[in-house]
Formats: C-alpha cells, structure tokens, sequence
C-alpha cells in the first residue's frame, strides 16, 4: 500500500489528488491546516488571520509583504478575488472529489465551523475522512491503524481542559482531555494482545517543539510506531527517534517542563472545569500513566520490557513534514516491510 503524507495545503487542494495521481497513491493521510473553509468563511475569519492567509499564500511578494498593513475590508477583497478560501467548495458542492481517501486532522488554521459540520454530517465530502479522538481508521491492506488529534495545542489560556477543542475566526484548539479520551482508548486496545496492527499518531503541531514535547511522551506511552505531524514549515522533511537525539535518560527529561505545568494547571483548575466526573477521571487517569520517572541509564545486561515506554524510546519514530507542495512523503508499506520516500524542495 502507498500512503502520501501530506501537511498546510491551506485550501489549495489540486495539488493532493495531482501527488495522487502523479505517485501512484492509494490513499492520503493529512496533518492540518487543510483548507477547511466554507462560503461564509471569509466573514468569520478575524482581521489577523486573513492578513495571515495572505502572508503565507503564494501571491506576489511585494503582495505578501503588505499584508499586515492591510485593513480588515482590504484583506478580504484579497482573499476574495484570489479566491484564497475557496479550494474546497468545489468538494462541498461535488464538483470536485478525492480521487484516493483522505485522512485529515484539522490545523489551527482551519475554520471549525466547517470542521464541526463535517463531523455531524451536515457537509458529506466523498472520500474525505475526519480523524479525532472519536474517529480512527485501520488501512486493513497495510494492516494500520490510524488516530490522532488535529488542532493547536499550548498550555496558557483557560481553555486547557475544556470538554471539547475550541476557538473562533478560523483558529481551533486542541483541549488536553481530546489526548486523555485517545490515551484511554488506547490503552484498552493494548488489552487484547492478539491484535498486532501498526499505529500511527497523526496531529497538526510537531511533538518535538518544547511546548508540545508532552504529545512525544504521549507518544511513548501510546506506544505508536510513528507520528506524524505538520505546522513547522521546516524546509525538508524531518524523521527523528528520541534514541537518535538524546540519551534515556534524557528522553522523559525533555518533556518534564511542559507535563509539569500540566500538572499544576490540572492541580489548581481541577475542581473548577466545565468537565463532568468520568471525564475528569479521564483526565486523571492520563497523567497518572504519564508520570514517569527518567529511564535508566543503558546496561547490556538488561533490556526494557517490550512495549514500555522505555523500549518506545528505541522504536517509536517522529516525522515532521515540510508544507505541501513545497514538500511531502510516502510510505510503501509491504507486509513487514516500510519504505519511507520524502520529497522537499529546498531553496537556500
């Protein structure tokens, strides 16, 4: 099975089914910042996410270099006469369809009105399938499963452990019980030891930057073979182990600052969420099995339990992608055997 893997297509979406086409793919996992927009999306986005949208866009520099000077009505006849937010009302109104199933998580620039849409079932996109802590997919040819949280994800602010993601004018947010809700189901999957499917965590933001490196020990703990995420716009692609950048007992290290400061909000905010008591259980139940101590220091003579944390340290693998179409990649997955291929156009 070929799998493209792609990232911040920001509503200019040909260039999935032409990568599709053009690499023989069979289907496409998405990391955010899709291009989730809508007719009435250009009213709801705030002044500094449409100066954004042209900032970053593929307009003309002199274009692009303007765009905070602009003014709110300014910005939005940019954006309406490149139609900068209408790639994908072609696929809401079906005249354009996925030519291979996506897979795709939100980003934190998408409009989620138009996700929340999605998700009940009031826009139907043909091949187009939304992952969050509620949907996951098992590519059955590949024998792997899929799951993951789309969206922002940061520790300042009072919607931390709200019940659900949040936000408005075009930015969404990820609420740390979404990760529980996953680290939950997870684990009772991890139950039945008859179940060897591969995994593969999918978000928006990099689990590598310092405040999100609470989402790599997630990833430990969820025990994935590989993570793959978007945001950064690195210039290539990036594949990392921690076994490759940082010693054992260095790896819990690099998380602690952010898992700390989740534990105090967690501590001091507990009793004054808008959660209910099972979902604050949830909530509990996630740092608990993610409150562990530094791995020790490596001895020959002994090996980590397979399945831990400690022996993820060595397996689990992080990809961070360049944005799309500046860079992207594929895995060819062939029974037991994974060929991962990616793709950057680097300019220096």
């Amino acid at each position: 099975m070929r799998i493209l893997l792609v990232t911040d297509t920001h509503n200019e979406l040909d260039v999935i089914n032409d990568l599709i086409e053009t690499e023989y793919i069979d289907c496409c996992i998405h990391c955010g910042d899709f291009g989730f927009y809508d007719e009435d999306s250009l009213n709801r986005l705030t002044h500094r996410e449409l100066q954004l949208r042209i900032r970053h866009s593929h307009l003309p520099k002199d274009v692009r270099k303007q765009a905070y000077d602009l003014s709110h009505n300014e910005a939005k006849a940019i954006l309406k006469e490149h139609n900068m937010l209408g790639g994908f009302i072609p696929f809401l109104t079906g005249e354009q369809r996925f030519a291979k199933p996506v897979y795709a998580v939100w980003g934190n620039h998408d409009d989620r009105q138009v996700v929340n849409k999605l998700l009940d079932g009031t826009y139907d996109v043909p091949n187009l399938h939304l992952i969050d802590e509620h949907n996951h997919y098992t590519l059955e040819e590949a024998n792997l499963r899929v799951f993951g949280v789309g969206g922002n994800f940061y520790l300042e602010g009072d919607k931390l452990f709200a019940p659900e993601k949040t936000g408005a004018g075009g930015k969404i947010r990820a609420s740390w019980l979404q990760y529980a809700r996953l680290l939950e189901d997870e684990n009772q999957r991890k139950r039945n030891k008859k179940d060897k499917t591969r995994t593969m965590f999918v978000s928006h933001v990099s689990p590598g930057k310092s405040e999100c490196r609470i989402l790599e020990r997630l990833c430990l703990a969820l025990g994935v073979n590989v993570s793959v995420s978007g945001h950064m716009d690195p210039p290539v692609c990036h594949a990392y182990s921690l076994f490759a950048i940082c010693e054992n007992d260095e790896a819990i290290g690099r998380s602690q600052p952010a898992f700390g400061e989740l534990k105090r909000r967690w501590r001091e905010e507990r009793d004054n969420t808008q959660l209910d008591d099972l979902q604050k259980a949830l909530v509990d139940r996630s740092i608990a099995r993610l409150d562990v101590e530094d791995f020790p220091v490596p001895d020959r003579r002994r090996r980590p339990k397979k399945g831990s944390m400690e022996s993820n340290y060595y397996a689990t693998q992080f990809l961070n992608l360049a944005d799309t179409p500046e860079g992207w990649a594929i895995m060819d997955i062939e029974g037991d055997e994974i060929t991962l291929h990616m793709r950057s156009k680097w300019h220096l």
